[in-house]
């Protein structure tokens, strides 16, 4: 019937009051020291959680009794705190671990490997045109890019906001992601937690259609960004995104650039 453990028990009876600023003991199992703190803490505007301190998640910080903890749950709590594996060589194929020296790891293991991927990036790079990064001169390709577009009747600051609203069928919720401010902004809000279960339930059916259609307006729309696409030539097209392996690369390369393959066959066919 009972199910708490005495040190959780414990835990609870030596807790402090949930309202900020008050260090009084808990009254009994309530969250609050007396009648006072609970009616001011009621009052309070509510405060902002902060994300997950793991490095690459976004999700809130759990909370529990008034207590906000460092990570969001137990896994990024766990991935955190694993001790760091040891480096391995950066070219392709060579699984041995980075030459050292005092305090400072190399990328790779020693000089053979460095001048043998010196050698492969020059011949890769002269056959590849990778986009992501603002600084890079390709970023126009990228669907952060500053090009506005008409579709369905409105207008889309960029293909990301567009690309991002239509997950959702709640019009109240793409006007939301429609009046962000940037493209970073609209992405964080559509990617929300409590935002998931209005996901349409044929999304992963039919996101690819979507982001054709968007990306498709965005060139139509935009002759001089048509014109450096095409400029582009015989070139493959990469978007080096370090996270996303079904747009992009991913970090090691391995990721299906589905992005980078649309771009190349509105460039054959527009």
């Amino acid at each position: 019937m009972y199910s708490w453990s005495i040190s959780r028990f414990l835990y609870i009876l030596m807790a402090t009051c949930a309202r900020v600023g008050c260090n009084r003991p808990r009254n009994g199992l309530h969250p609050y020291c007396g009648k006072t703190c609970a009616n001011m803490a009621k009052q309070m505007p509510p405060r902002v959680i902060a994300c997950c301190s793991r490095a690459g998640c976004t999700r809130p910080r759990y909370q529990e009794n008034g207590h906000t903890f460092d990570y969001c749950g137990l896994k990024c709590r766990d991935m955190a705190k694993a001790p760091a594996q040891a480096k391995t060589c950066a070219r392709a194929g060579c699984n041995k671990p980075c030459f050292q020296q005092g305090t400072h790891t190399f990328d790779f293991c020693g000089k053979t490997c460095a001048s043998a991927s010196k050698t492969s990036s020059s011949q890769a790079s002269s056959t590849e045109i990778k986009f992501y990064y603002p600084y890079q001169p390709c970023f126009f390709l990228t669907n952060f890019e500053k090009a506005p577009i008409v579709l369905d009747g409105e207008v889309w600051d960029t293909v990301e906001h567009y690309y991002q609203a239509q997950k959702f069928g709640d019009a109240k919720l793409k006007s939301i992601i429609r009046a962000c401010k940037t493209p970073d902004e609209a992405r964080r809000i559509a990617n929300e937690s409590k935002w998931q279960h209005f996901v349409r339930a044929d999304w992963k059916v039919v996101n690819e259609a979507v982001m054709q259609k968007a990306v498709t307006a965005k060139f139509l729309q935009h002759p001089l960004l048509l014109a450096r696409l095409k400029g582009t030539g015989t070139h493959i097209l990469i978007e080096a995104s370090p996270t996303d392996y079904f747009w992009g690369c991913g970090v090691n390369g391995t990721g299906q650039n589905k992005l980078g393959q649309l771009l190349m066959e509105l460039r054959r066919t527009l």
